[in-house]
């Protein structure tokens, strides 16, 4: 398995709603990989927005193998969330948080992704779903994710008026665009070309300022 790019691989099986099914079958449009990524549910599409806004993230897919263990009589199997590869080349199993249950049995799975990713040469991440503020603007701004809402003109403008913190409107009207050309804005807030406060939420008023796309690393 090390040499497989599971990262880019397509996942297992994709999910199907059943009677009584609580969560979301949903498609998420990833910009990074400029394909569709498959998510069981809503959590799973905001796990996979954050990583697709995460700047230090250059590749990755849903699930794409399943872990197959057994320890005599007993056995089970393992699904991680995603896989990732860094822009520094570091390959990540992106796993699922231990369930609630037999302390044992989540001892076991753990030690038995634990020891896959060290014979693959993976590295294990926590599956980071976002929630309340984080949430919130993560929202807001993988809304605005498309490329279509690049302009390099647009950019071009609105990046002096940022020079300094400013309201995001206020920045838009300083460069001379009609209120219209927000949506451009927001699209620079994901690209990094502006930052923003990540500790408050994300609406038309808030502070912005010309970053660049080290600032989409998720910390």
């Amino acid at each position: 398995m090390r040499a497989v790019p599971l990262e880019r691989c397509e996942p297992l099986r994709e999910p199907h709603a059943y009677h009584g099914r609580q969560s979301i079958l949903t498609r998420y449009w990833a910009a990074t990989t400029k394909g569709m990524v498959v998510c069981g549910s809503e959590r799973l599409m905001y796990a996979a927005a954050l990583l697709d806004f995460d700047a230090s993230v250059q590749w990755f897919s849903a699930t794409a193998t399943q872990i197959c263990w057994q320890d005599g009589s007993a056995h089970g199997t393992v699904e991680p969330a995603f896989f990732a590869r860094t822009v520094r080349g570091e390959r990540l199993v992106i796993v699922h948080p231990a369930r609630d249950g037999d302390e044992q049995a989540r001892s076991r799975e753990a030690e038995v992704v634990a020891h896959v990713a060290d014979a693959a040469g993976w590295t294990v991440a926590p599956l980071d779903v976002p929630t309340g503020i984080r949430l919130q603007w993560l929202r807001v701004v993988s809304a605005h994710r498309f490329p279509d809402l690049y302009d390099e003109k647009i950019r071009d403008v609105l990046l002096p008026a940022f020079s300094v913190a400013r309201p995001i409107t206020a920045g838009v009207a300083a460069a001379g665009l009609p209120r219209t050309a927000l949506a451009h804005a927001w699209h620079l807030l994901w690209t990094g070309d502006l930052s923003f406060e990540r500790d408050r939420a994300l609406i038309p008023v808030s502070l912005a300022w010309a970053g660049n796309a080290a600032n989409r690393v998720v910390v």
